[in-house]
């Protein structure tokens, strides 16, 4: 049986002229768009050239909205400072420089902000340029601002724990007595409130916290101030800013509101009612040496109020 053969494959001339067409910038376009990580590519002046479509779905406009325009428009301060200056040196023929993996924030305006992990790599092709890939931060944010809240407030009322009270106590002295200012703090006490839980039980000993949490919240005059659980069925309020005539008109507006609470709706009966004591001390003129002079002044102006018959506001000597 006679061998037969094969011709050798040949390059036609329809390949040939692919694979001329195929330069390296296109093949390099082509890389990027396949790349499954959000990746922009920019001309060495920061003009964008490129968004492949995860990018796009990052962040959340079509790529004409970037192809043409400088990428570091759209980042804050001091990072778009940064990469203008990379870009310069790019046109000056210095040395190539990259960015490792840096937190920075994406805006498209003031209430359109992305916080991305961004890098940056410089290409030494025939006609260079820079690669930058971004990882999206949104849900790592999210997840430590409520780690934070969680370790900064009381979980039965939501007010301000006692670790965060005291912080924030610390700065705002440091703060407003730097300006001379006064500051003020008041203790508060739950008055008889043993004996609220051995009557009614301790969920509706929760629920009355809970209660009283937010009337104390909601008596602060401003958002400079702040309320917080200081422990059991005790809270604290900062007042900076405020002096002891205007602190007492707080703590007696705290006073109202809690006599006004009404527990028959929960089943607890007209004639229930409850009261707190009040201890206040002011800052003014030097009269503390430190922050936590004036709360234990205002603690121990609170534990003279419950002594001389709770249900009523003290002011430290």
């Amino acid at each position: 049986m006679p061998h037969s053969t094969k011709p050798p494959a040949t390059v036609t001339n329809a390949d040939t002229f692919f694979l001329s067409a195929a330069n390296e910038e296109d093949l390099l376009r082509m890389v990027v768009r396949q790349m499954q990580e959000a990746t922009l590519q920019l001309d060495t002046d920061g003009t964008v050239l490129c968004v492949n479509t995860a990018a796009e779905g990052l962040l959340g406009k079509d790529a004409s909205h970037f192809v043409g325009r400088p990428w570091q428009q759209w980042l804050s301060s001091p990072w778009k400072e940064q990469l203008e200056a990379i870009f310069a040196q790019q046109n000056n023929k210095l040395n190539h420089q990259i960015i490792e993996p840096t937190e920075m924030t994406v805006t498209f305006g003031d209430r359109d902000i992305l916080p991305v992990n961004l890098s940056m790599s410089f290409i030494p092709a025939k006609t260079a340029c820079f690669l930058v890939n971004l990882q999206d931060l949104s849900r790592h944010k999210d997840e430590v601002n409520e780690l934070f809240r969680l370790a900064s407030t009381d979980s039965l009322t939501g007010l301000a724990n006692r670790r965060t009270f005291l912080d924030v106590l610390e700065q705002q002295w440091q703060s407003y007595t730097a300006k001379r200012r006064p500051v003020s703090a008041i203790m508060i006490d739950v008055d008889h409130f043993k004996t609220f839980n051995d009557c009614y039980g301790h969920i509706n000993g929760d629920k009355c916290l809970q209660r009283i949490a937010r009337e104390i919240s909601q008596a602060l005059p401003d958002k400079e101030c702040l309320a917080a659980r200081y422990g059991g069925e005790e809270f604290t309020a900062l007042l900076p800013g405020y002096n002891r005539q205007q602190a007492q008109s707080v703590a007696h507006l705290i006073r109202q509101r809690i006599n006004a609470l009404d527990f028959a709706a929960a089943g607890l009966g007209c004639d229930v009612r409850v009261s707190v004591s009040q201890g206040i001390a002011t800052e003014v003129n030097g009269q503390f040496r430190t922050a936590e002079a004036l709360l234990f002044a205002a603690d121990t102006a609170l534990y003279r109020a419950k002594a001389e018959g709770r249900d009523r506001i003290n002011l430290s000597c």
